[in-house]
């Protein structure tokens, strides 16, 4: 699957799970730059890890953990997507537009050891996050999808090896 392919899946999932929800009211409060750029970071990770769980699964087949998480990765990025609605001036920032390397793996180990690795990351991330001040909507988002990632994501992708 292409990454356009991978994007355009991922957003179909988000709006089918999304269905039924009240419609975003943009908000009054501002983002700080610094928690812009860390929003914008997030999104991508999320998006990239989505496109890392996607590819994995085309070469090795539909293996554990990564079908399981496969779908929470777009849970995620909805979260983050309503995020950027409240902000209607604040454009997300396109995983297509610049290039970066998609790693092919040798075997499931190597899948998991380098996921493990991202998600780590990514929940360090989400916690710099929520230690700045931000509007509640978003604490809320960023709260639900660090803990997610540190009580999902994280241990899963660590124990496959």
């Amino acid at each position: 699957m292409s990454s356009r392919s991978l994007l355009l899946a991922l957003s179909v999932a988000a709006m089918a799970w999304s269905c039924g929800e009240e419609a975003v009211v943009p908000t009054e409060v501002a983002l700080s730059p610094a928690a812009q750029a860390l929003v914008d970071t997030l999104y991508l990770d999320e998006y990239r890890a989505a496109e890392r769980y996607d590819q994995v699964l085309r070469t090795f087949g539909a293996v554990a953990p990564f079908q399981e998480l496969l779908p929470l990765q777009a849970q995620r990025l909805t979260a983050l997507r309503e995020v950027y609605a409240q902000y209607p001036d604040r454009a997300m920032p396109d995983p297509l537009a610049s290039l970066h390397y998609q790693e092919r793996y040798a075997d499931l180990g190597g899948a998991c050891e380098v996921s493990a690795e991202f998600e780590r990351r990514t929940a360090e991330r989400y916690a710099r996050a929520l230690r700045l001040r931000l509007p509640p909507v978003v604490a809320a988002t960023l709260s639900r999808n660090h803990q997610a990632t540190v009580a999902i994501d994280l241990p899963r992708t660590s124990a496959c090896r």
